[in-house]
């Protein structure tokens, strides 16, 4: 009986340690002298205050990663904080510059919210790095650390029951799936009841996180869990959420005709749809488009949405019905490598509309959408051992830019040209497979596929 109930107290202090360790939270009050000791003053010079606070009590089990994000509260943030944090762990080290987080509602001058970071489960120390123009008692007044482990998530794909409109909408990951630790489900909000709306406008994000992930479910929570406790919103801000692998997530309060909080903080009427990644720099998935694409064509039918066409929207302005967040306001999202993208989006869409959603009839964002008679290219297959590429005009080219993609949207190469009528290209050592060849001129472009062998 005695071995029993020991049995039974380990068991239940080792699921404790295992809840605690899913969660790490460090809060400092800078008015508490015993806390502004626990931040160590690096270096003073140049006016330039130096203080670390470092992180190393954590030990996550079950994590396919875990994530960061710090609150401060102060006076004069916006002018005086710069903030980084250094991450160590097997021999590595690596310096991760902090940005206020742009679809944050507080008054950025006395609270700081850091962007969501996103970490390697075998991270072994975190420090948080303040740049401060004043001594710190005088500017800072609290300080708060969200660690975060997910933890692996139980996958599931589910296909929800829509025979109401011609174009469904492709499997679904539901709330109840990636939020199970919270106990969501897709009928109200984690704090509070949805609110409704009259959806007129398809508002594109992206989540400006890391573009690979092991566990993409997993990526969504962690999404959720900053919206909610680092931001104090009342859910995730998006009504549906796409993995690069073209996954699709319910988000907020069950997504459809739910008000979210993703657009220049005037959210009815529209419906927020987050790219999951960034696309500052990188391209997107065709296979993250397509499915985009299909929920898009889902909603115009169910809102009778014309997706060539424009509108008010209340943010103020004459905005497309397909649009991305910075029409609305000064934001980079959805990323320089989508927004060019969404008028090849809205005639897919409209295409996918016409013709009872059969995908034949749209154009992929790496197949041609112009004169395919323009440029030719050889050789094709293209050596590895010798890889040069000759682009052939049909016609003079001026101003164009030649980018080569992988399979997955990645841009392994690019290059300005101009004035050309032929070229001859080294390329860099790429692997063996299938890329694609892009001529990009205003708001054309040009594809064509290339084998490595």
């Amino acid at each position: 009986m005695k071995k029993f109930i020991l049995s039974a107290i380990i068991s239940c202090l080792f699921v404790l340690f295992a809840e605690a360790q899913e969660v790490k939270t460090y809060e400092l009050d800078l008015s508490n002298a015993a806390d502004i000791e626990k931040i160590r003053l690096n270096s003073s010079e140049k006016n330039v205050n130096k203080y670390d606070f470092s992180l190393s009590d954590f030990n996550f089990t079950n994590a396919p990663f875990f994530s960061f994000a710090v609150k401060i509260e102060g006076d004069n943030l916006s002018e005086n904080l710069n903030a980084s944090v250094v991450s160590y762990g097997q021999n590595q080290v690596k310096m991760n510059d902090l940005h206020h987080f742009e679809h944050s509602e507080e008054d950025e001058n006395r609270i700081f919210v850091s962007d969501l970071l996103f970490f390697d489960e075998k991270t072994e120390r975190l420090i948080l790095r303040l740049d401060l123009q004043q001594p710190i008692e005088q500017c800072i007044k609290k300080i708060k650390i969200r660690l975060f482990n997910p933890t692996k998530s139980d996958f599931l794909e589910e296909k929800e029951d829509r025979n109401l409109v011609a174009c469904d909408l492709p499997p679904l990951v539901s709330r109840k799936v990636w939020g199970k630790k919270w106990t969501l489900t897709d009928d109200k909000l984690y704090s509070g009841s949805p609110s409704f709306t009259t959806v007129t406008h398809l508002i594109i994000h992206h989540s400006e996180s890391s573009n690979t992930s092991a566990d993409w479910a997993a990526t969504v929570a962690t999404i959720f869990d900053y919206h909610v406790t680092t931001n104090g919103w009342a859910d995730i801000a998006y009504n549906y959420l796409i993995a690069p692998n073209g996954k699709l997530f319910v988000g907020r309060g069950g997504g459809k005709n739910v008000v979210g909080s993703h657009f220049c903080k005037s959210n009815a009427n529209t419906m927020g749809v987050c790219l999951l990644g960034s696309y500052t720099s990188v391209a997107p998935p065709d296979t993250m488009i397509r499915t985009l694409e299909k929920l898009l064509a889902w909603k115009t039918i169910d809102a009778k949405i014309n997706p060539m066409t424009s509108s008010m929207h209340n943010v103020g302005l004459v905005i497309n019905h397909i649009d991305g967040h910075r029409t609305g306001c000064s934001t980079s999202c959805p990323g320089d490598k989508v927004f060019p993208l969404l008028p090849t989006i809205r005639k897919n869409v409209d295409a996918l509309v016409k013709n009872n959603c059969n995908p034949k009839m749209t154009t992929s964002l790496f197949e041609k959408n112009e004169d395919d008679d323009f440029f030719a290219i050889s050789p094709n297959p293209i050596s590895q051992e010798n890889p040069v590429l000759n682009l052939h005009f049909l016609e003079k080219a001026n101003d164009f830019s030649l980018k080569i993609l992988d399979l997955q949207g990645k841009e392994v190469f690019f290059k300005n040209m101009q004035n050309f009528e032929n070229e001859h290209i080294a390329l860099p050592y790429l692997s063996k497979g299938i890329y694609f060849v892009q001529l990009s001129a205003d708001s054309k472009r040009w594809t064509k596929k290339i084998v490595v062998e």
